[in-house]
């Protein structure tokens, strides 16, 4: 997703979030940071997710948006063929962190139990990048693989007065466990 589609969604479900936690909707607004370990790279995670929880008086539902990292990053040294024995290098292969961006949403089961899940894209590059330079600059170089995944999750959320507790997994990220606050 190129960097000025990602603007507009999240300038989008910003507007969303503005429009429903306004006082007449009768939605509280929620915040959510969450976390993973495993998954494709066996590797940990971090996200932060904001939405909606309504009615306010009863709530039965939740909507959001939210985005994560995964730390894939990776470098080793390349050697262009044909230099030698133990040329001085000039490469570096790298592998950048993924980036997700994704909408959840669920309703209520029973009491204050919550089932949802996600849907989203994230976004990692594979390639070669000059020595020293950053593994975030691998987009710019042409050549190198830039890789665009569905993702998606599936959770158990537990809402009991202004505070949530959740946890799932995640396709890309393994398993995942958030805590936030209703509000």
């Amino acid at each position: 997703m190129g960097g000025n589609m990602k603007n507009i969604v999240v300038l989008a479900f910003l507007g969303l979030f503005f429009v429903l936690t306004q006082h007449d909707a009768s939605a509280n607004g929620y915040f959510l940071i969450n976390g993973g370990s495993g998954g494709k790279y066996n590797a940990s995670s971090l996200g932060g997710e904001i939405g909606v929880v309504w009615p306010a008086t009863d709530l039965q539902y939740f909507l959001g948006f939210g985005i994560s990292q995964i730390n894939s990053e990776t470098r080793e040294r390349y050697y262009p063929a044909g230099g030698g024995v133990n040329p001085p290098y000039v490469w570096d292969k790298v592998r950048s962190n993924e980036q997700e961006l994704y909408a959840a949403g669920g309703l209520r089961l029973v009491n204050d139990f919550f089932l949802g899940g996600s849907v989203g894209a994230s976004t990692v590059c594979e390639g070669t990048v000059l020595k020293g330079e950053s593994a975030s600059s691998c987009d710019s170089w042409d050549g190198n693989k830039s890789e665009t995944n569905v993702t998606w999750s599936g959770q158990i959320r537990y809402i009991w007065k202004n505070l949530i507790i959740g946890g799932g997994y995640h396709n890309r990220r393994g398993p995942v466990l958030g805590i936030g606050f209703n509000f």
